[in-house]
């Protein structure tokens, strides 16, 4: 890849990025009609999400100077990404009633 091009490269994931934090801040609150819920739910994916950002890293690095190459984290990510989905998946909107006892 031409060195002109990874400007170009992390200025796109810059913004892709950006845009989806937002993003996500925004679609948690429109899941559920009730306000209180509503903030409930928005606090706990925060909370979660933060917690989970925050460690990641430090895991990551030790699974790095563990293993002696980037594979084992390469792995780390795949799995939290399997996992993510199947949170995702549980908790799609049409599952609320069930998952919260929300009826």
């Amino acid at each position: 890849m031409p060195a002109s091009l990874l400007i170009l490269w992390v200025a796109m994931i810059g913004c892709g990025l950006g845009a989806c934090f937002s993003l996500t801040l925004t679609v948690a609150l429109d899941h559920l009609s009730d306000p209180k819920l509503a903030g409930a739910l928005t606090a706990f994916v925060q909370g979660i999400g933060f917690i989970i950002t925050a460690i990641i890293p430090y895991f990551a690095g030790f699974l790095r100077q563990w293993s002696g190459s980037f594979q084992s984290v390469w792995l780390m990510l795949l799995i939290t990404l399997v996992s993510m989905l199947i949170v995702t998946m549980r908790f799609a909107p049409q599952n609320y009633a069930k998952v919260m006892n929300y009826s």
